[in-house]
């Protein structure tokens, strides 16, 4: 249901393939289904463009014209899958979580928790960041964050 490398030709979206909007695995079918599939359970990691509510829940399928691309929560009866995501957009700073399944989709927002850099400079890095390992935009210090507690 994901946009698989060789899915377009010449940039035009496949017209008998189901998936969901700008849904993008980079890697071919054959290669997804040999390394992720099979199993029970599969973790993978997909590109969205923009976030995972407007390309798995809102979606285009009201679009005219855009019939083939569907929703989560439609893939989720129709297939009877259980779904948990978990997604990060650093430019915006803001992480998703979403669980749905044949009874429906359960989503939330948040923006990325604040750290303060030992230079001073505040900046925003996801929850579950190994924190030694980020770097500071201003002084380009590694790992030299302390969490800013939450204001609300």
């Amino acid at each position: 249901m994901f946009i698989f490398d060789g899915d377009f030709i010449y940039g035009v979206e496949p017209k008998k393939k189901r998936f969901f909007a700008r849904s993008f695995a980079n890697i071919s079918w054959n290669d997804f289904y040999e390394e992720y599939l099979g199993d029970n359970k599969a973790e993978f990691g997909i590109d969205f463009a923009w976030s995972c509510n407007t390309c798995l829940i809102v979606g285009y399928p009201q679009q005219k014209g855009n019939e083939a691309c569907v929703t989560l929560d439609w893939a989720c009866k129709e297939f009877n899958v259980e779904v948990t995501i978990e997604s990060e957009e650093d430019g915006e700073c803001f992480e998703e979580e979403i669980e749905a399944d044949k009874h429906g989709v359960r989503y939330i927002c948040k923006d990325m928790p604040y750290y303060r850099c030992v230079c001073g400079n505040k900046q925003q890095l996801p929850s579950d960041a190994c924190i030694e390992d980020e770097t500071c935009w201003e002084c380009d210090e590694e790992g030299k964050f302390t969490l800013i507690p939450s204001e609300n």
